[in-house]
């Protein structure tokens, strides 16, 4: 096998492959004898025909596979010999056919940078500042368990509306004119202050009522209301440019008439034994010493993130990796086309690229880069350990996952094909590898604050 090897900079390869005619039989006769079975050629038995009728047989389809199967081992051999791991998707051109069925193909990519990662066990970090857990600590966190178990109860008779109460109102949807009911009179619950629902500002009307009076507020129609509209009436259709994404129709003007029934107010529970005992503890003390141990559990956490990132830095600092501008423009338009896919799930990808998330270029390239960089880094590492994910690793996060979720594991796994296995592992392999590194890590005592400096005195 003839090769010509080209190194273009900046981790952009080009190289001129030569597939010999001995090599193209090769993998004819291969492929033939794999076929032969599934071929019929009258007079033989399936698979004791002559490879050359069976190859006869397969004809032009056959021819294709060779060529596919020849480059693929081709470049293979020559990327395996040079340590290349393309990061980009090879730029193919396939050459003319010489007499003797011979060919050549020219195919140009980036790689991956192959490095030696020197002096990553020990690495001195300094001591994360995380601030300690006070009384102030665990009393926010049960002043915010007490706030999710806040319910909403009446109010007296006399009181009026305040922001963030909740109304009970008969509610009837009109044209602006009132002519022509749109939603007949029902029960609608109504937050004080700041609901847009059933109108724009329906809220804000409500400010000052009491149970028995009546407010009217003419708007743009809201989104939970306007599903009890006949579809043709919902709103104005928009004419959309071609290729861009569907324009948001204006929503239709309606008059919404609100009569009070009820006024409730949200109220939190009292901090006391009882709210301990319904909390699953046995008293206040219980309660206060388990908040605080699931707090210090997440500054250890937090402390052990912040140590990692330190980490992953310092190595990056004493280790320069060089990355190819095509492969980071690569990952900086994967991660903005995730970053769209999770907050557009509705939309398709192609109404999804005209979209501009308002995230600077510079941004994706600089994370795609510091994200690539260590990816490299931690792979190296990996491989010169010999960090190896097992079954019962995966197995073992898999049962972590399914118990935390309260989901079955079998119906957790049936979610696992063999590709998000493959990511699985790889991610298992890094957090492997980040826990060898913060194992070894000499982590230095913060530096003491500087003292205040003392007012100046006048005299």
């Amino acid at each position: 096998m003839k090769v010509d090897f080209e190194d273009l900079g900046g981790l952009k390869y080009k190289m001129k492959i030569q597939v010999e005619v001995e090599d193209l039989a090769r993998h004819k006769s291969r492929l033939a004898r794999a076929y032969a079975h599934h071929v019929n050629i009258p007079g033989f038995r399936p698979g004791k025909a002559p490879l050359e009728l069976v190859a006869r047989k397969l004809g032009p389809s056959l021819d294709a596979e060779v060529q596919e199967n020849a480059i693929s081992e081709s470049m293979r051999e020559v990327l395996t010999e040079r340590k290349l791991k393309p990061s980009t998707d090879p730029k193919m051109e396939i050459g003319t056919r010489n007499d003797d069925g011979s060919f050549d193909f020219t195919v140009e990519f980036e790689s991956f940078p192959d490095i030696d990662v020197k002096d990553y066990l020990g690495v001195t970090v300094t001591e994360p500042i995380v601030p300690p857990i006070t009384d102030v600590e665990v009393d926010g966190a049960l002043d915010r368990m007490r706030q999710q178990m806040a319910r909403f109860e009446d109010k007296a008779a006399d009181s009026v509306g305040h922001e963030g109460d909740m109304v009970l109102a008969d509610l009837t949807v009109t044209t602006p004119d009132g002519e022509t009911v749109l939603v007949a009179t029902r029960e609608s619950r109504v937050v004080v202050g700041s609901d847009d629902e059933p109108v724009k500002d329906a809220g804000r009307a409500l400010l000052g009522l009491k149970v028995g009076e009546e407010t009217t507020v003419t708007g743009p129609i809201g989104r939970i209301t306007a599903r009890e509209l006949p579809k043709d009436q919902t709103a104005e259709a928009v004419e959309t440019p071609e290729g861009e994404a569907p324009a948001e129709p204006p929503a239709r003007e309606v008059r919404a008439t609100l009569r009070v029934k009820k006024l409730m107010e949200r109220r939190s529970p009292e901090i006391d034994e009882t709210f301990a005992k319904r909390m699953g503890t046995v008293s206040i003390d219980d309660l206060r010493a388990k908040v605080r141990e699931r707090l210090e559990e997440e500054r250890a956490e937090h402390r052990k993130e912040l140590l990692k990132e330190a980490i992953l830095d310092a190595l990056a600092a004493a280790n320069p990796v060089e990355v190819g501008a095509e492969t980071i423009s690569r990952l900086a338009d994967l991660a903005e086309d995730e970053a769209k896919g999770r907050i557009l799930p509705n939309l398709t990808p192609e109404q999804r690229a005209g979209i501009d998330l308002g995230i600077p270029r510079e941004k994706s390239v600089e994370e795609a880069r510091q994200n690539l960089v260590r990816m490299v880094l931690l792979q190296t590492i990996a491989e010169k350990e010999g960090i190896q994910v097992t079954d019962e690793d995966i197995d073992g996060h898999l049962r972590g996952l399914a118990a935390e979720h309260h989901v079955p594991l079998p119906k957790l796994k049936a979610h696992f094909d063999e590709e998000k296995m493959e990511n699985l592992a790889r991610r298992l392999r890094v957090d492997k590898t980040v826990d060898m590194l913060l194992r070894y890590a000499v982590v230095s005592p913060a530096p003491a604050p500087a003292p205040e400096a003392a007012p100046e005195v006048t005299p």
